[in-house]
């Protein structure tokens, strides 16, 4: 008997969920109704706040806590990234100069060696033919031009990371300034067990912790040295020496 009164209950719970389900779904006042008792009873709402000030404020610093460490490590990363690129540059502007004189010296053995029709022409004392000495000028250049992509894209990339340290270090600042009120509310919250003093920080709170969770996702999507960097292409050795030796 008791078990037919549990299996006569358990369908009468499942026909009301059943029921519930479609009224939801075809129902738009239900659906309000659903949404608004849902929001009031998982959010801090006006009414929930005024219920349990000081329950709001030991929320609200936590929310603060949370951001400013996500701020905190996207600082310390945008620095690594920062300090990469420095030595990424500084190496590739070396490379550079290196390369320039070499690109150079051939070019000026390439011509004297042509004018006096002596060849295999001496490079750093390595022995070329003329078709050789060619090909290592284009390759010396390509590399040239490949470096000097290489350092326009991690000067770029230095002041974006430049401009995203701006950015995170003042929202570190609102974040300081915000944890500061609340943990000051929070005390006269404590004593008067009142939303005096709350004022908008609900808002103020909403509106950092989403431009920061927003700041925080474009540091770690849009600082990628790697994919700014562009591969230079292959060219024909005769085309571009002419165009080379022309400079």
């Amino acid at each position: 008997m008791q078990g037919k009164r549990g299996n006569t209950v358990a369908i009468v719970l499942v026909i009301v969920l059943v029921l519930g389900a479609i009224l939801f779904f075809v129902s738009k006042p239900f659906q309000t109704r659903v949404k608004q008792a849902t929001r009031q009873a998982t959010e801090w709402t006006p009414e929930n706040i005024q219920k349990d000030p000081v329950g709001y404020l030991s929320w609200a610093l936590a929310e603060c806590g949370k951001t400013e460490e996500k701020l905190q490590a996207s600082r310390l990363a945008l620095k690594t990234n920062r300090n990469n690129a420095e030595r990424s540059l500084s190496t590739h502007q070396a490379d550079q100069t290196a390369y320039t004189k070499l690109l150079d010296e051939a070019k000026s053995l390439y011509r004297q060696a042509g004018a006096s029709a002596s060849w295999p022409a001496e490079l750093r004392g390595v022995k070329m033919e003329e078709a050789v000495l060619k090909a290592k000028i284009v390759e010396a250049h390509d590399k040239l031009s490949g470096l000097g992509e290489l350092i326009a894209t991690y000067q770029q990339s230095r002041q974006i990371i430049d401009r995203k340290l701006v950015e995170v270090e003042a929202k570190l600042t609102e974040v300081t300034k915000l944890e500061s009120k609340l943990s000051t509310d929070l005390e006269i919250a404590k004593v008067r067990k009142t939303v005096e003093g709350i004022g908008t920080i609900s808002d103020q709170l909403n509106a950092i912790v989403d431009t920061s969770e927003a700041l925080v996702s474009a540091t770690k999507d849009g600082i990628s040295l790697e994919e700014l960097v562009k591969p230079s292409g292959e060219r024909r050795v005769e085309t571009e020496f002419e165009k080379i030796m022309a400079q």
